[in-house]
């Protein structure tokens, strides 16, 4: 099975721009760090892994999940955690 990942940027303006990436569907490879929305359920194949890189933050609105069939590999740090958090 192919990897598949379902992005959409939206910049933020104020006093200071910054990404938000949505994720939706399947999703596998790497999360680079950044702030990830998501909305739905997203899946991690089987066979396939999700590497999420320290000082991401990963924000679910109610209802949202993961849904690991495959591996989920998370690289937190005292000083850069990972965050799971809800919107």
């Amino acid at each position: 099975m192919g990897k598949i990942i379902t992005l959409f940027l939206m910049i933020l303006s104020g006093s200071f721009s910054y990404a938000q990436i949505y994720l939706q569907g399947n999703v596998s490879g790497d999360l680079l760090k950044s702030t990830y929305i998501i909305k739905d359920k997203i899946i991690v194949p089987p066979n396939e892994q999700l590497t999420i890189a320290s000082g991401t933050e990963l924000q679910f609105y109610q209802g949202a999940s993961i849904d690991v069939y495959g591996r989920i590999v998370v690289h937190g740090t005292t000083n850069q955690p990972v965050l799971f958090d809800k919107i």
